[in-house]
């Protein structure tokens, strides 16, 4: 009996052995297959996030469009920024003239109108002379045309757009809404948030261009366009302004932000990291950045209802 029992002792030993055996071996499987996983997962979001702060452009090809990975909603909703351009000629064919100022927009979710910076238009017509007011309205010697132009990785698409109202003249209100003519403009819209606050990490989108110059062999300087930037900054909220100075300017709401945007930014949004609109970049003074409020530009759209 003896034998009989030592077989089953060394039988159990055994199979206690393997079944401890196969379960670490197994656990060890598993725990490779996790790490794997584990790995694949990481690799898998590292390279999504490498690739959300890249783009390919029809004009540029693949270029930076942001210092480090974006947010997915805002690499989402920054792929819509619009470059908006506009070209002003003098209505004097003997004295023919014309300039062209660029920015940045977005089309609004609910009302399908352009939003831009009302700057876009007033500057350029004060700095080449004094236009007149009449009902509200600016009226110069020089006619003005809009433009919005969407561009993606295989296309650079131009589409027209006409003036439907702005903030009012006499106020510190900077926003201006166009409509496009062809009511598709191949952009997602977007959506306007309210309820920004003070420490947020926000992002300015939009377009700038870099000009240079050079002697011809007359000795002629000759402009020439280098570049054509798009990029995204990332800011943080650090104050929102709002005080009985800027409601009397008719302005409810501003932000300013520490950090960077550039020329050609104006009229471009200012995104949280949901993506949404919280303003438009309206200003750069130094090392800060204001912006006019989402609700503002809410403001101007409900007073066309």
């Amino acid at each position: 009996m003896f034998w009989y029992t030592d077989f089953l002792l060394f039988y159990f030993n055994n199979v206690t052995f393997l079944a401890r055996y196969i379960r670490t071996f197994t656990m060890r499987q598993r725990s490779a297959k996790l790490i794997l996983s584990a790995l694949s997962v990481f690799v898998f979001f590292a390279q999504s996030a490498y690739a959300q702060n890249k783009e390919m452009l029809f004009s540029s090809g693949e270029v930076l469009i942001a210092d480090e990975p974006l947010p997915s909603k805002v690499f989402n909703a920054q792929k819509n920024v619009l470059k908006i351009i506009a070209g002003f000629y003098s209505k004097d064919d003997a004295n023919p003239d014309s300039f062209i100022f660029l920015g940045s927009g977005f089309v609004e979710k609910n009302s399908g109108l352009v939003v831009t910076a009302r700057h876009l238009l007033v500057e350029p017509l004060f700095s080449v002379g004094q236009p007149h007011v009449v009902n509200g309205d600016l009226v110069s010697k020089y006619a003005h045309d809009f433009y919005a132009i969407v561009e993606r990785a295989d296309s650079l698409e131009i589409f027209p757009l006409f003036f439907v109202a702005m903030s009012k003249l006499d106020t510190y209100g900077d926003v201006m809404l166009l409509r496009p003519t062809n009511k598709n403009l191949n952009v997602n819209p977007l959506e306007l948030d309210l309820n920004a606050s003070l420490g947020d990490t926000v992002y300015t989108s939009g377009f700038t261009a870099h000009y240079s110059n050079y002697y011809d062999l007359d000795g002629k300087i000759k402009n020439v366009l280098v570049d054509e930037i798009k990029f995204n900054f990332r800011n943080k909220i650090s104050a929102i302004k709002e005080n009985q100075g800027l409601a009397a300017a008719g302005v409810s709401r501003i932000y300013r932000m520490v950090d960077h945007a550039q020329g050609g930014f104006s009229g471009g949004p200012v995104l949280n990291d949901q993506g949404r609109v919280i303003g438009i970049t309206i200003e750069v003074n130094g090392a800060f950045v204001y912006a006019m409020s989402a609700r503002d530009i809410l403001n101007l759209i409900s007073s066309l209802l």
